[in-house]
């Protein structure tokens, strides 16, 4: 049994993490602006990529242009632009109003962000666990809570207490069609990244008992798709990080219109004739020949993964467009729960593939620009976090006298079943106390000045 178990873990490793899947990962989890980047590279060492038309999406414009807080200009240059650009710490402040917590929770996370350096990680956390705890006069496991919120946020990473941690978070974010293999990539990077940097791959192979080939592809996974620094996109020296949707959605005279950024105005490629036919040719040499063969491929795979990315990532957006229509007419509070494997099943795709297109992407509305996975909100009871919040928030004021446990018998009737400590903890973000608890106190108060 060990024998076959070891075989299957074996074959995982091949199956999921040979080169041409390496690639299509890369291209599927990539952001747009990371996508051109991509290209441009590939471009560079590959005579077969030609670039046939430049990105127009992220493209710098030389005359300066003001950013409102409503965009109407149909020219995404207009609006990618500012005079001021973006910091990595205001780009995680941007995020807060997208969470649904407390103010006090809201403050945390800010005095957290304050506290992260340029790469997203914190310079002493010990310190900054020390001092917020004193000045917000909450408990650890609060403080735990918001650094699990933060460490949602984008660029995936931020918030991290080391490089071990950094990645973690990345490869949590990441959702695999096997969970072994998640486990597997999770202890590399928690025991042995160290070799992994020496590359004593034969050293990890024999402690996991994987095939050393395996490890090389582990490490390959780990080098293409995990970023050690969270922030270089926001470099300070180098302040060129813009928010680049790939979608554009407006809803105009009754009309939601989808337009695809990426196609539109994007970096487009092509298979380079010239060298196709050179590659073709009875008179080109042996060796040549094998080179130019190589390079084909390899543009082969490069084309077909970008346009497999188009057509699966316009699928996703028109679905969610036609969930969440309401969202794009009137904001916020008409989001509604969409679970990303509801999404796979209903695309019949696998929810590793929806996790990866979601990440990283972007698409502007009229209600501001947002993450694609802002728009799959988890469920609770049927509504968004923040709908079953104010759900609850409004049974507060309606029975204010209500103990806990009465308000959660009111929900149980309502087909939600949630418990008293619960309520408590939704009370407590609320900042709505029960009067039955306040005439308990005053009562006790009384007896005791009474004894």
């Amino acid at each position: 049994m060990k024998l076959q178990h070891s075989f299957h873990q074996k074959q995982t490793i091949k199956q999921q993490l040979n080169p041409k899947l390496l690639q299509m990962f890369k291209i599927f989890n990539s952001s747009y602006s990371d996508i051109v980047e991509h290209i441009k590279e590939e471009s560079h060492d590959n005579v077969f990529i030609e670039i046939v038309r430049d990105d127009q999406i992220g493209i710098s414009s030389s005359a300066k242009k003001n950013r409102h807080d409503t965009l109407i200009t149909q020219d995404i240059s207009d609006f990618t632009q500012d005079n001021h650009q973006e910091t990595l710490h205001e780009f995680a402040f941007s995020q807060i109003k997208l969470i649904h917590v407390s103010d006090k929770k809201k403050s945390i996370i800010r005095a957290l962000i304050d506290d992260l350096n340029a790469q997203g990680f914190f310079i002493d956390y010990s310190q900054t666990k020390k001092k917020i705890l004193k000045d917000f006069g909450i408990n650890t496991s609060t403080l735990s809570e918001c650094l699990s919120l933060l460490q949602q946020f984008e660029p995936e990473g931020i918030g991290s207490r080391n490089l071990q941690e950094c990645l973690c978070i990345q490869v949590e974010h990441h959702d695999f069609e096997n969970e072994e293999l998640k486990n597997i990539i999770l202890q590399v990077i928690q025991d042995h990244l160290e070799d992994l940097g020496d590359k004593r791959y034969d050293h990890i192979a024999a402690i996991l008992k994987i095939p050393k080939e395996g490890v090389e592809s582990l490490a390959q996974f780990i080098k293409e798709n995990l970023n050690p620094n969270p922030g270089s996109a926001f470099s300070e020296t180098q302040f060129n990080h813009h928010i680049t949707p790939s979608f554009d959605i407006q809803y105009i005279n009754d009309t939601l219109t989808i337009t695809n950024l990426e196609q539109k105005k994007g970096i487009s490629i092509a298979i380079s004739q010239e060298y196709l036919h050179l590659l073709n040719d009875s008179k080109t040499d042996e060796k040549t020949r094998l080179f130019l063969k190589e390079k084909h491929e390899k543009a082969k795979e490069l084309y077909q993964h970008l346009e497999n990315r188009h057509r699966t990532i316009e699928k996703l957006m028109h679905y969610i467009c036609n969930k969440q229509h309401l969202f794009f007419q009137h904001g916020h509070p008409c989001l509604i729960p969409l679970l990303q494997k509801q999404v796979a099943h209903d695309l019949s795709m696998n929810p590793s593939t929806i996790s990866r297109i979601l990440s990283s992407k972007f698409c502007r509305t009229p209600f501001g620009i947002f993450p694609l996975k802002y728009l799959c909100p988890r469920n609770y009871f049927g509504k968004t976090n923040h709908q079953f919040k104010k759900l609850i928030e409004q049974i507060f004021l309606q029975f204010p006298k209500y103990s806990d446990q009465k308000i959660s018998n009111i929900l149980l009737h309502q087909g939600i079943s949630i418990a008293r400590r619960t309520i408590a903890k939704y009370r407590l973000e609320s900042g709505l106390s029960s009067s039955y608890f306040q005439g308990r106190k005053s009562s006790n108060n009384q007896d005791l000045m009474h004894q």
